[in-house]
């Protein structure tokens, strides 16, 4: 008898097959990709023994190198739509249930070597939580964050989301850190709002983007690609986080400590300006750019959005 993963993987490399743009010289592999969704998929269903069902993770992220994505993908948008809806056949056909309709977000990480892909796959909530007909007891208390709400930063990191405020900067004294001259010192900041995270970009230069759209502010669902100059975050939430190391972006609490005057934090901005990322092994730190220290700092300009208040410069 034939092996359920094995005609999962072959139904899936089929479908992926269809999608993927066939580029002269392509080293892509439907056959990989379709293998590491299969151990995602494996490794992260959740089963009910009455009645038996077996739970697929609705949500994944598939990490690959930019210059890949160019060849292969020139259009994100349809192609996440289209993989998510294939994904969904393949996965009903061999038997797996779903909580809600799967969605793949599709990101670069530049760390990635040529043709190599990434696989995350998570649960946005608890299948098992209830049993069938039964029903919440509980009313939802709208001062609460998301149960286990987090971002998934850069592919590879994960940062958990438990306060009601949150800011994303490039200055160290942001809950988030990004050290990339093209993130503004207080660039976005993500804030609880009747249960829901809503990201808020704060007047920066480059921008907040949320799903390849450029955002005021946006409220935030499983699944969602924010991306900060070259940094992207992925917005999940529900029990089945994936297993991920902690972001290293989170700002310390000694580094917090140590900020907790206006001198200091002035001390702090003009470290940060004429500062340069390091560089290792090709790739510029933390996956950012940089830019020459002679270049004007882009901070100046005002608020798209004259509702949202000016950034704690």
């Amino acid at each position: 008898m034939e092996d359920p993963n094995s005609r999962l993987e072959n139904d899936l490399e089929t479908l992926i097959l269809e999608t993927f743009a066939k580029t002269e010289g392509s080293l892509f592999s439907a056959r990989s990709l379709a293998d590491q969704l299969v151990n995602e998929i494996s490794a992260t269903t959740l089963k009910r023994k009455d009645p038996q069902q077996f739970f697929a993770p609705d949500q994944y992220t598939l990490s690959i190198h930019p210059d890949d994505i160019q060849l292969l993908i020139p259009d994100v948008s349809h192609t996440q739509t289209i993989l998510s809806k294939q994904l969904q056949t393949a996965l009903e056909k061999n038997g797996f249930t779903l909580a809600r309709e799967p969605h793949i977000t599709v990101a670069t990480d530049p760390t990635l070597d040529r043709w190599e892909q990434r696989v995350i796959g998570w649960h946005s909530s608890n299948p098992l939580q209830f049993m069938p007909g039964d029903a919440p007891v509980h009313m939802v208390d709208h001062r609460q964050p998301p149960e286990n709400a987090f971002l998934i930063v850069d592919g590879k990191h994960q940062f958990v989301l438990d306060r009601e405020i949150f800011t994303i900067g490039r200055r160290l004294d942001n809950h988030l850190i990004l050290e990339d001259l093209h993130v503004s010192r207080r660039h976005a900041r993500l804030e609880l709002n009747d249960g829901h995270y809503y990201i808020i970009d704060c007047g920066s230069t480059a921008g907040t983007y949320v799903n390849n759209r450029q955002i005021n502010r946006h409220r935030l669902h499983p699944g969602d690609l924010v991306r900060i100059a070259d940094s992207q975050l992925i917005y999940g939430e529900g029990s089945g986080a994936p297993d991920l190391q902690p972001s290293p972006h989170k700002a310390a609490e000694r580094e917090k400590t140590a900020l907790d005057t206006p001198a200091a934090r002035s001390a702090a901005d003009r470290l940060m300006d004429r500062t340069r990322p390091m560089e290792l092994d090709g790739f510029h730190a933390n996956n950012q750019i940089t830019h020459p220290t002679s270049i004007k700092e882009a901070d100046d300009a005002k608020p798209t959005d004259a509702s949202e208040p000016n950034r704690a410069d």
